[in-house]
């Protein structure tokens, strides 16, 4: 099996992704729906979260039981349809969570370093349960996704 040229490689995504999301076009609008309420979701509830375990002066605690609260909450409900499309806007919230809790610390350094902490626990957490990977990757991005099995367009 050989690698396709550039321009073939990226003429065959561009035929892929315009295929899917001619296909399922409804499945997306309703993912994106979901997706949108479960980053609303999860960003006000770490927030409120953080606000009240933040009282009590448990910044550790705060940001170690939101990471596992928020991922078994969203990941458990919609386990192996939306898990990649949750996984993007459950990080972005978490970004945007980190950044704006990053005031309560005495440095931005080790506000990140909790977030990494933190999210290196949701990825052993993420390969533990699932038993196979989810059958749609985001690859991070907001709109577009690739599907891949057997009858990919990649096979030659």
């Amino acid at each position: 099996m050989t690698l396709p040229s550039g321009h073939s490689l990226i003429a065959k995504l561009n035929a892929l992704l315009t295929e899917v999301l001619i296909t399922h076009s409804s499945f997306f609008f309703y993912v994106f729906i979901v997706a949108v309420l479960s980053f609303f979701l999860s960003f006000f509830l770490s927030f409120f979260l953080s606000f009240i375990l933040s009282y009590f002066r448990s910044y550790f605690l705060s940001y170690f039981f939101l990471s596992f609260f928020l991922y078994f909450l969203l990941s458990f409900l919609f386990l192996r349809f939306f898990l990649s499309f949750f996984l993007t806007f459950f990080f972005l919230s978490f970004i945007v969570y980190f950044c704006c809790t990053s005031v309560y610390f005495s440095s931005f350094f080790l506000s990140i370093s909790y977030a990494l902490f933190s999210c290196f626990f949701l990825f052993i957490i993420l390969f533990t349960v699932t038993s196979t990977f989810p059958p749609y990757f985001s690859l991070f991005f907001f709109f577009f996704t690739i599907r891949f099995d057997s009858s990919s367009t990649f096979s030659s």
